[in-house]
Parts: C-alpha cells; sequence; structure tokens
C-alpha cells in the first residue's frame, strides 16, 4: 500500500475523515453559489477583471502572439499600438513605479503568466463567462484545502488536522481569495501538493516510492514557479525545514537539485521578457523592479522594514494581534507542558508551527514591500490554521484528562496549571473561534468591489455594451469616468479601474485629462492603425467634446463635423466612426 493510499488513515480516523468531507463539501457548494452571482468579484478584484481581459487576447489572438504574459488590459486589435513609445502612456502592463525605466508596457512582466493556461484553455472550450472561469478557481482552491488536511492527518492528528483545516476554510483571507481569478488559487492548490510530495519522500514505505515522491516534489515546485512567486520561497523552506524536523539531516545535495526548478522556470519567464522587450530591458526590468519591491533602495533598517510587513502578513491571517498571542500561548503551553505524549501528535508539534511560520514569512523577508499585498495572508494561514487547531484540540484534550482523573489530583506542575489553562484558554479559543466566524466580510484596507458594481461608472461602461459600432470600439474617456485604479499612472493619462473595461465587454478604455493630448492621441492611432475601430468619446462637458471634434476636424482626421453627441446616463458619448478619414489625413500631414 502506497503513502498516498494511506492517507486515509484507519478505522479511528474514519469519523474524523467523515466529518471533514462533510466540512468540504458544503464549503464547495458555498462557494460555488456565491460564484454563480454574474456581479461577484473576489478580495482581488481588479486582479480578475484582468485575468479576464488577458483570456479574451489570449483567445483573439493567439497564446504565442501574447508572447504566454499577461495582458491587463481591455481588448481591440489596435491595442497593439500602445506598445509603441509614442503611446505607452495608455500601457496598463508593466507599471512605471516598479520599474521607471522600463514602463509602462503593454504585457506585464514581473510575474509568471503560467496560472492563466488552465483558465485560458477552459476559455477556449466556450466557457468564457466570469463565473465559468471561476469555477476552476473553487476546484482549486477546495482540493488545497483537501490537501492540507490529509497533510496534517497523517503528521499530527485527525482531530488537530480537522480543526485546522475548518479554520482554514473560513478564514477571510482564504474565502476572500477562494474564487479569485488570478494565481491565488492554483498556488495555494500547488504549494499543497508539494508539501505533502515532500512529506511522502521521506515516510513512503520503500525507497523508491520515497524517490517516486521526490521527482513528483520537484516537478510540482517547477509547475508552480511557472504560475506564481509566492509560495516558492514558502516551498523551499519547507523542503530543508521538514528534513530536519523529520530526522532526515541537512542533505545539501537534494536542496541544489530542488533549487533548479524555480531557476529554470525563472530563466522560461526571463526568454519570454528577452521576446517581448530585447536582451537591455529585460535586465533593466528586473533590476528595477527587484530593487524596489525588496527594499534594496530603502534607506530603512531592512530588520525594521522585514519586520513590519511580517506583523502585516500575520494580521491578515489572524486578524488580530491578541487573537495571534493567545492562541499561540494556549498552543504552545498545552504541547510543551501538559501534554504529556498523550497520544496527539506524531511529529514535533511545535517544530511544526515554527517550520509553518517560517515557511509562510520567507516571502517577506526577501521581497518586503510585495508583501503587503492583501492576498499574501495566504503565506501565513497554514501556521494560522495550524494555531487554531492546536489551541482548540489542546483544549478538548486538557478537558478529557481531567475529568478521567475525577477527584483525584494530577500530579506535578502540569496538574496545577490545567484548570487555569483552561479557564484562560477556553475564553481565548472560544472569542477567536467567533472573530472568525463572524469576521468583516471583507480584507481590512480592501475594496468593497461590490460597491464598486453599482457605481454609475460601472452602469455607464454595462450601458456601452448596447450601443452597436461599426468597428471594435476603443472608449476614449475625457471626464466621463471618474473612477481610477491609479490617477497618477501617468501624468495626465489616468488609468480606470479594469473591472470598468471588463464592464464594457473587455473594451480598452483611455483616459485624458486633457482636450489636446486626446487629439494628438486619435490623431496618431488613425494614421498607424492596420485596421479601422470605432473610437467612442464619454465626456461629462459637452462643451469639451465639441472643441475635441473640432480640433480632429481641423486636422483632417475627420471629414466632417459629426451631429451632436447623445446622453447615456448623465454622460455624452459620441461615435466617431463614420468620420473619420481612414488614410487619408497622413497625406496631409497627419500622425
Amino acid at each position: 500500500m502506497t503513502w498516498l493510499n494511506r492517507l486515509g488513515g484507519g478505522k479511528r480516523e474514519r469519523p474524523w475523515r467523515a466529518a471533514f468531507a462533510v466540512f468540504a463539501a458544503g464549503l464547495f457548494l458555498f462557494l460555488a453559489i456565491r460564484a454563480a452571482n454574474p456581479e461577484r468579484w473576489s478580495e482581488w478584484g481588479f486582479g480578475d477583471a484582468q485575468t479576464m481581459l488577458s483570456l479574451r487576447h489570449w483567445d483573439e489572438t493567439g497564446w504565442l502572439d501574447n508572447y504566454l504574459l499577461f495582458l491587463p488590459q481591455g481588448y481591440a486589435p489596435v491595442v497593439k499600438l500602445l506598445d509603441e513609445p509614442r503611446l505607452r502612456h495608455h500601457s496598463h502592463g508593466t507599471s512605471p513605479g516598479w520599474s521607471p525605466r522600463v514602463g509602462p508596457r503593454l504585457y506585464y512582466t514581473h510575474y509568471p503568466a503560467g496560472y492563466l493556461v488552465p483558465f485560458a484553455a477552459v476559455f477556449s472550450m466556450g466557457l468564457d463567462s466570469m463565473s465559468s472561469i471561476r469555477m476552476l478557481s473553487i476546484v482549486f482552491s477546495v482540493a488545497a484545502v483537501v490537501l492540507f488536511y490529509l497533510l496534517l492527518q497523517r503528521i499530527t492528528s485527525p482531530p488537530i488536522a480537522l480543526a485546522a483545516s475548518v479554520a482554514y476554510g473560513l478564514s477571510a483571507v482564504f474565502l476572500g481569495f477562494a474564487d479569485s481569478l488570478a494565481n491565488h488559487p492554483l498556488d495555494d492548490l500547488l504549494r499543497m501538493a508539494c508539501m505533502v510530495a515532500i512529506v511522502a519522500s521521506t515516510r513512503a514505505a520503500s525507497g523508491v516510492g520515497r524517490k517516486r515522491w521526490g521527482i513528483a516534489a520537484w516537478g510540482l515546485e517547477f509547475l508552480l514557479s511557472l504560475s506564481s512567486y509566492d509560495s516558492v520561497f514558502f516551498v523551499y523552506i519547507w523542503l530543508v525545514g521538514w528534513d530536519l524536523l523529520d530526522g532526515q539531516g541537512f542533505r545539501w545535495r537534494r536542496y541544489l537539485v530542488f533549487a533548479i526548478g524555480p531557476v529554470l522556470a525563472q530563466g522560461i519567464l526571463f526568454l519570454q521578457n528577452v521576446w517581448y522587450l530585447g536582451v537591455e530591458d529585460t535586465v533593466r526590468d528586473i533590476v528595477d523592479t527587484f530593487a524596489r519591491r525588496g527594499g534594496i533602495v530603502d534607506k530603512e533598517n531592512r530588520i525594521v522594514m522585514v519586520a513590519r510587513a511580517a506583523c502585516t502578513v500575520l494580521t491578515m491571517a489572524f486578524w488580530r494581534p491578541w487573537i495571534f498571542v493567545g492562541l499561540l500561548t494556549c498552543y504552545v503551553s498545552y504541547f510543551s507542558f501538559l501534554d504529556h505524549g498523550k497520544g496527539l501528535r506524531k511529529t514535533n508539534l511545535v517544530g511544526l508551527l515554527g517550520l509553518l511560520a517560517a515557511s509562510g514569512l520567507g516571502y517577506v523577508a526577501v521581497l518586503p514591500h510585495a508583501s503587503y499585498m492583501a492576498y499574501q495572508g495566504r503565506q501565513a494561514l497554514p501556521f494560522a490554521a495550524l494555531v487554531f487547531g492546536g489551541a482548540t484540540v489542546s483544549l478538548f484534550a486538557g478537558a478529557r484528562r481531567m475529568l478521567a482523573s475525577g477527584r483525584e489530583r494530577l500530579p506535578g506542575l502540569s496538574g496545577r496549571l490545567l484548570l487555569p489553562y483552561l479557564i484562560a484558554g477556553s475564553f481565548v479559543t472560544a472569542t477567536s473561534w467567533i472573530f472568525l466566524l463572524y469576521n468583516p466580510p471583507r480584507m481590512p484596507g480592501g475594496i468593497d468591489y461590490a460597491v464598486l458594481a453599482e457605481h454609475p461608472d460601472s452602469l455607464l461602461a454595462k450601458s456601452l455594451v448596447e450601443l452597436p459600432t461599426q468597428w471594435d470600439p476603443v472608449y476614449l474617456n475625457l471626464g466621463g469616468f471618474t473612477t481610477f485604479w491609479d490617477a497618477t499612472w501617468v501624468d495626465g493619462f489616468p488609468q480606470v479601474f479594469p473591472n470598468l473595461e471588463y464592464y464594457t465587454g473587455s473594451r480598452p478604455i483611455l483616459s485624458f485629462d486633457q482636450e489636446g493630448p486626446l487629439v494628438e492621441d486619435l490623431r496618431h492611432i488613425v494614421g498607424r492603425s492596420a485596421v479601422r475601430f470605432s473610437p467612442v468619446i464619454v465626456a461629462a462637458d459637452k462643451e469639451r467634446l465639441y472643441r475635441v471634434a473640432s480640433m480632429l476636424h481641423e486636422r483632417g482626421v475627420l471629414r466632417e463635423m459629426p451631429p451632436g453627441p447623445y446622453m447615456n446616463l448623465g454622460r455624452y458619448v459620441l461615435d466617431l466612426s463614420e468620420y473619420i478619414v481612414w488614410g487619408e489625413h497622413e497625406r496631409a500631414g497627419g500622425a
């Protein structure tokens, strides 16, 4: 019988497995029902929209035509022109903030886009609605919880595994990103799969089995590195730490072999970026981004910087410092001083807790500035869940031990401490679970995407889909949309929420603060475009819109002045499709 087959455990573990199966099924059902809402966005809602925009590009023009890179912008054939130096201020990919010598650029080059592949496969089969794509994310996320339970069941105990898995699945940092369309669900699944494979590679019954599990762990680590950076450091620290915890010693050759996986995956991303940017800009992009995300250019003391980021990540996982301190004290107190080997542990639980904490904070130590993203709390979630699970089970174990002793006084210091521990621990653990179950539905400081879905800008974007255009539309925003993801992306050219572009039917929205740049950019795009498109100006001020049309006519971009715009939800909309002088304005000195 293989190690994987034995994950199910024996007869004594069947009730725990059944209880977990009920929980996992209920969790999947809850997430699936929630995902059916077409207005549902995850806590990384702008990333959900960016993924849908990228999938549209991959589906329309092909995966290789997009360098297998992330393209977080609305689709229209003319959008590729936005990567020209003259128009890059409209590109929403690589950030000029993180990579000032290269950005802005159309494609996002700072992160592997491998996680898009399974989504793109589903999209290409015609399951292209956001709800359909979201179901795949839910499968990944729930599968990750299942693997977490199976792992803890084998290396701790079924009660701890159940309590920890329930805490994991009910936490806000899990529920907030369980149906994310970004890399988070696949990252969670591959991380858990790596952890299981690494443990199996030391505990399989035969040498052949251990070798096969080691190969599987390497392959999973490589796939993880192709789809995400978040858990790469986690898995590597787990690899080394588990060997030490399990008594395998420090096997440096093994660690060198496992280091090849992330290096090879990073090399593939490097080649993708060279394919897109060229060697010189690729090197600049890497250097600038790593220096900023890693805090290398900061003058702040690095220890303080990393400590602050670590506290932020732990707060995301536990929500309140008192929960972290209280539960951790209960956990360590019981298993260190009060347990007396009563069968609750199959490994060093305190050591396991330390290993999970170190693994979860590995990313923080390397890239502290990138650790403030709300989803990074997921890295500390296995640690937080085990603290919840261990503290909860310790209370039941302690109470059972006290009841079993009857009126007899328990011997030693542990006997005198047990009752105070149960009283204080019950209060801390009960209030922690109550807080877990009734926590706010959003991450601290997050965006309420449900409110955004009903914002006037979102309603305007949705209404534009109903307005027919002659060709693929490109929306030119001159005060029509006022909600921006980054109002200072490039001075004078704010970046709208990608959710708004998704609402327009995954079409691009280019924003301008002034009329002059709009006229010049549209003039240039029309002159350079090999295909015709429908420029649709959306403005709040009718006079500004008339000035734009007049300037375009004077420069020969329009053959005649169009009739007045029409009103749409309090905004003026003007479709210039029928009035553009396609190509002729170039001979008149345009472009």
